[in-house]
C-alpha cells in the first residue's frame, strides 16, 4: 500500500495499550474496528467492522465508566 493513500480509506484514531489493539475507522463505510497492532493493512478489510455506536458499546463502555 502506498503510504500516501493510508488515510484515504482507513484512519487509525486510538489504541488500547494493554491488549495492543489499534482502533481504525473505515472512512468510506463509516465503520470502526479494533485490531491487533500486528495486523497488516492488507488484511484490514477482513476485520470485524462495526457501526460506531455498537463498537463504543463493545469496546469503550467499561473503560469510560471507570473514569
Amino acid at each position: 500500500m502506498d503510504p500516501k493513500q493510508l488515510f484515504s480509506w482507513y484512519f487509525p484514531f486510538g489504541h488500547r495499550y494493554v491488549t495492543q489493539e489499534i482502533w481504525v475507522i473505515d472512512v468510506s463505510r463509516e465503520r470502526v474496528a479494533s485490531m491487533y497492532h500486528e495486523t497488516l493493512s492488507d488484511d484490514w478489510p477482513y476485520e470485524d467492522w462495526q457501526e460506531y455506536d455498537d463498537w463504543v458499546e463493545d469496546y469503550l463502555t467499561g473503560e469510560l465508566s471507570a473514569l
